[in-house]
């Protein structure tokens, strides 16, 4: 999976997640969900992966939903499909 809104990286048995969307403060969308949901993926089946650290890029963890891309899924009524149990 190309990652667009997070990063990933490996350090001996650390694994860590970033929320990469610092000029929207790290709002959540979708796409992020569905990105750190195939990384947990990853990690989990990764033998040397013994901790996790989640943080944000910039100042900011995360302000929480992404307000613009839900107006784009309102206009829609509903949510972008695609998006696995």
């Amino acid at each position: 999976m190309e990652l667009k809104a997070t990063k990933y990286a490996i350090d001996g048995p650390v694994a860590t997640l970033t929320l990469s969307r610092p000029n929207r403060r790290n709002a959540w969308t979708g796409r992020m969900h569905t990105e750190l949901r195939w990384v947990l993926e990853q990690a989990e089946q990764d033998t040397q992966v013994r901790v996790i650290v989640i943080t944000g890029e910039g100042r900011d963890f995360c302000v929480g939903a992404d307000s613009q891309a839900l107006e784009g899924h309102g206009a829609k009524g509903r949510l972008r499909p695609g998006h696995g149990p």
